[in-house]
C-alpha cells in the first residue's frame, strides 16, 4: 500500500477538535515518510487500521503543554508494531523480516537478538555467516546482523568505532531513533574526539541523501545537541556541501520556525547575498502562508521578524523592498495574501512602512488591488499602531483615493 494512503488513514486518528492537530498531522507524516519502505509493502486492509488504533489510543504520543511541544513516540510505536498479533493471537502480524527490521530501525537489541535467533533455526546446514550475509536490507540490518555474531570488524569500518559506523548507517537511512541510540552510546567512547563527534551531528544536518526521507528530522536531531557556537560552522559546511542553506530551508519548510530562527540568528550578514536574502523570505513567507493551523503563525512571525530586524542586513532589507515593488512581484502576493489572512500581521505591517513612497506608486501602477491592501496596513501604522490584526472595516474608496494623491504629488 502506498504510503501516503496509509498517512491519509492514520491522519483521521487526530480528533477534529484536538488542539495539537496541526502538530500531530505533521509528527503522522512524518513517521510516514520515513517507514515508507515497509507502508507500500504491508497488506492494505489489515495494518492501517492497527496503527490508527494505536495512535488513538494516545499511549504513542509524548505531549509538553507548558512548551507546546508533541512528539510521536517513535518507540512506544515500534513496540507496539513488534507485538501485533493474528486474530487468534498465535503469531505476529509482521513477519520476521519487517519485524526485524522495525527492530534495527529503532535499536530494540532484544527484539534484534530474539528475531536473528528465529533466523538461525531455520539455516538447516547453512552457516551462520550466510545469514549475517544475506541481512542486508538496508545499512543498519547489515551493522546490526553483523554486531549479533560478532563480526563487526568485516564491516569497512575505515579505523573507527563500530558505533561511529552505526551512527552513520542511522543518518544514510535517516532514522532519529536510531541516531538518538549510537548518539548516547558513542558519549561513553572516549576513543571518538568531541570535534569528531561535533563533525558526525554537523553531517546528520547537512547531508541530504539520495532520497528524500525524515530530513527535518536530521536537522532537528544536529540541532538538539549541537552547541549554538558551533551553529555557523554547521552554516558554512552547509552552503560548501550543497551551494545554498538546506538545513534552514528544511527547517522552514516543514514549519520548524524555532529551530530554523536559532539558525538565522547565528548568520553574518556577509554569509548570505541579497539575492539569497530575497529567496529565504519569499521561502519563510510561503511557509507561514501555509501552515497546518494558526498554532504555528506565532514561531512562524517570530522567524520572519528576526530576519528582518537582524543587524547587518540594510542592503539586504532595500534589496528586498526593490523586490516587493517590482513588476510580476511573486513576494508581494505572498506579503499581500498573508495580511488579508491577518498571518504575522505586526512584521508584515513593519515590512510594508518601510517602503518608499517611489515605491509605493510602483506598486499603485502594477496592482491597484494590492496596492489598497498596502494602504490599509500603512494607514493603520499611522492611526492604529502596531497591533497584530487589522481593523474589521477597510477604509473607503476615498481614503484610498487621498492616498494615491499623496503618493503622486511627493514622487
Amino acid at each position: 500500500m502506498d504510503y501516503e494512503n496509509v498517512q491519509k488513514i492514520l491522519l483521521t486518528s487526530i480528533k477534529e477538535d484536538d488542539s495539537h492537530k496541526g502538530f500531530k498531522g505533521l509528527e503522522i507524516k512524518r513517521y510516514c515518510i520515513a517507514y515508507q519502505g515497509l507502508f507500500n509493502r504491508w497488506n492494505s486492509i489489515i495494518l492501517p487500521p492497527f496503527l490508527k488504533e494505536i495512535l488513538e489510543s494516545e499511549i504513542c504520543w509524548k505531549i509538553d503543554d507548558t512548551l507546546g511541544h508533541v512528539e510521536l513516540d517513535r518507540y512506544a510505536l515500534g513496540k507496539k508494531l513488534l507485538t501485533l498479533k493474528t486474530e487468534d493471537g498465535q503469531k505476529s502480524l509482521l513477519d520476521s523480516s519487517d519485524r526485524y527490521k522495525i527492530a534495527c530501525w529503532c535499536c530494540f537489541e532484544d527484539d534484534i537478538r530474539a528475531i536473528f535467533e528465529e533466523f538461525k533455526l531455520t539455516l538447516g546446514s547453512k552457516s551462520v555467516e550466510s545469514l549475517v550475509k544475506g541481512c542486508d536490507k538496508g545499512a543498519l540490518m547489515i551493522y546490526w546482523s553483523h554486531a549479533m555474531n560478532n563480526q563487526e570488524h568485516q564491516l569497512e569500518l575505515n579505523n573507527e568505532h563500530p558505533y561511529v559506523y552505526a551512527f552513520r548507517c542511522a543518518m544514510l537511512e535517516k532514522h532519529v531513533e536510531a541516531l538518538e541510540f549510537f548518539w548516547d552510546k558513542l558519549q561513553s567512547i572516549d576513543s571518538v574526539s568531541s570535534e569528531r563527534k561535533e563533525d558526525l551531528l554537523m553531517e546528520v544536518a547537512y547531508n541530504k541523501g539520495h532520497f528524500s526521507t525524515d530530513d527535518v528530522g536530521m536537522v532537528d536531531f544536529c540541532l538538539r545537541y549541537l552547541h549554538e557556537g558551533k551553529y555557523p560552522e554547521l552554516l558554512k559546511r552547509d552552503l560548501k556541501q550543497n551551494g545554498y542553506y538546506y538545513t534552514l530551508s528544511t527547517l522552514n519548510r516543514n514549519y520548524s520556525f524555532g529551530s530554523a530562527k536559532k539558525l538565522f540568528d547565528s548568520l553574518k550578514a556577509e554569509r548570505l547575498s541579497p539575492d539569497q536574502y530575497c529567496t529565504l523570505m519569499f521561502a519563510t513567507l510561503n511557509s507561514v502562508s501555509s501552515v497546518p493551523d494558526d498554532s504555528f503563525i506565532k514561531s512562524g512571525s517570530d522567524m520572519l521578524t528576526s530576519m528582518w530586524n537582524s543587524s547587518g542586513f540594510d542592503t539586504h532589507r532595500q534589496h528586498y523592498l526593490h523586490k516587493l515593488s517590482e513588476q510580476l512581484s511573486s513576494t508581494r502576493d505572498l506579503v499581500t495574501s498573508l495580511i488579508k489572512g491577518n498571518k504575522a500581521i505586526r512584521i508584515l505591517s513593519k515590512i510594508v512602512n518601510s517602503l518608499s513612497q517611489e515605491q509605493m506608486c510602483s506598486i499603485m501602477e502594477e496592482d491597484k488591488s494590492e496596492y489598497e491592501v498596502f494602504v490599509r496596513v500603512r494607514n493603520k501604522q499611522l492611526v492604529g499602531g502596531g497591533g497584530d490584526q487589522l481593523p474589521s472595516s477597510a477604509l473607503g474608496v476615498e481614503s484610498v483615493k487621498q492616498e494615491v494623491t499623496d503618493v503622486r504629488s511627493k514622487v
